[in-house]
């Protein structure tokens, strides 16, 4: 094999490693649920005081309401027996649009 593709795969197998690797420093459970818990911890703490953190209320009444969807979703999602793959669907659309609002969130908070 050319040393150059040599290299070229040995830094891509780093990269790769690399990226599975790296953790969500947010959302640091590997599970749906834990994921969902730690929404809910940070929603509904903003919620709570959104002035202690810089937040505007609405900010964070928008940021609750998606975790509060989420968790709908989750608990129509969770009962092997009669979910159905809309509800599937609905709960990974509501966990990613959940996971988008509060990564935002985040990040201004640390910012400021």
């Amino acid at each position: 094999m050319p040393r150059a593709t040599r290299v070229r795969g040995t830094v891509l197998w780093v990269l790769l490693k690399a990226r599975l690797t790296v953790r969500d420093p947010v959302f640091s459970e590997t599970t749906a649920a834990g994921r969902l818990r730690v929404l809910g911890t940070i929603a509904r703490g903003l919620a709570e005081r959104p002035e202690a953190y810089g937040v505007a209320p609405e900010d964070a009444a928008e940021l609750l309401r998606l975790v509060e969807a989420a968790e709908a979703a989750f608990a129509r999602a969770e009962d092997k027996l009669t979910r159905t793959q809309l509800d599937i669907q609905a709960k990974k659309t509501a966990m990613t649009e959940a996971e988008q609002a509060c990564r935002t969130l985040v990040a201004f908070l640390r910012v400021n």
